[in-house]
């Protein structure tokens, strides 16, 4: 809890990790854990549509990491805003953390803080 300065131990935690195949066949996770462990009913697959968006500023590089974590983090806390604003359902996380380094720390809070979210704890778990 200190490391992450949080006062309580967190009930909700969401992990984010994307995939993809040398550009192609993207795909992000977000995989759960509550205080009884993981919940795997709550894990949700999202599709990258980065490269095949319909509206150009929305379109990206197949295989740009940072935008495929900044599409995954959007779709779901836009979502989450619009479907449970005063954030009663219990399906808001105390605590996000980020498969990666800085980049994608840094385009994960970019995503935070376009939306207006200043209350979710954030940090990325990168290799070595």
């Amino acid at each position: 809890m200190k490391i992450f300065g949080l006062e309580s131990v967190p009930q909700r935690i969401e992990v984010y990790d994307n995939s993809h195949i040398s550009g192609t066949n993207a795909i992000g996770v977000m995989v759960v854990a509550g205080t009884q462990g993981f919940t795997k009913a709550a894990y949700r697959k999202f599709t990258i549509q980065g490269s095949n968006a319909t509206r150009k500023q929305d379109s990206f590089v197949p295989g740009d990491d940072y935008a495929m974590m900044r599409e995954v983090l959007t779709r779901r806390f836009k979502g989450a805003l619009k479907e449970d604003p005063e954030r009663t359902s219990g399906r808001w996380p105390d605590l996000v953390l980020i498969d990666g380094g800085k980049g994608q720390l840094n385009a994960a809070l970019d995503v935070f803080i376009e939306l207006g979210i200043d209350d979710v704890v954030v940090a990325a778990v990168a290799k070595g």
